[in-house]
């Protein structure tokens, strides 16, 4: 009975561990977002959907503005909390449906399925009023800027996650350019 016991610890230990793992593998240390690697296979699945249901999705690629510059300027512990407070900002201004994961550095994706490219943009106005508050009230030392470009994919269009995100980024980067000239 003792062994049997010790075995069943063993096992329970083992399957923490696993979870643990699984856990670390799938997230982003600094957000706590899902990585890269788990936001192409999540698109990946919903492009599959599309092709079967019909029902469009759009994606957002997000790059946060003058990281670099935040960075140099103010530290990178300033840099890393805007970082974090932009993925929670996310989190809490998405539906449960959609999906926002952190591609990298300052890049972040948000899958909204059965969502049109128009739907998407009212969201990101929220999303883009929430990071005005934070600016109103002066909770960092420097303003909190985004850049975003949407792509829509619909039933038949053929493209893969990687052109969407190419897409996507394109438009973004397009929008950074602009605000930059304006300045």
């Amino acid at each position: 009975i003792e062994i049997i016991k010790k075995q069943n610890q063993m096992i329970r230990r083992l399957k923490e561990e696993n979870r643990r793992l699984a856990h670390y593998a799938a997230r982003d240390d600094m957000t706590c977002l899902f990585n890269r690697r788990v936001g192409m296979i999540w698109l990946n699945k919903e492009i599959n959907q599309t092709r079967h249901h019909g029902n469009p999705i759009t994606i957002c690629f997000i790059d946060l503005d003058n990281l670099k510059q935040i960075n140099d300027e103010f530290g990178h512990i300033q840099g890393d909390l805007f970082i974090q407070t932009f993925s929670r900002l996310l989190t809490k201004q998405i539906r449960k449906e959609d999906q926002a994961f952190r591609m990298g550095g300052d890049e972040f994706l948000i899958v909204f399925p059965h969502t049109t490219k128009e739907e998407v943009t009212h969201m990101i106005q929220r999303i883009q009023q929430e990071v005005d508050k934070i600016n109103q009230e002066k909770q960092f030392p420097f303003t909190m800027s985004f850049s975003y470009g949407l792509c829509e994919h619909k039933r038949g269009s053929g493209e893969t996650a990687a052109e969407l995100i190419d897409k996507a980024d394109k438009m973004m980067y397009g929008r950074k350019l602009k605000k930059k000239g304006s300045q």
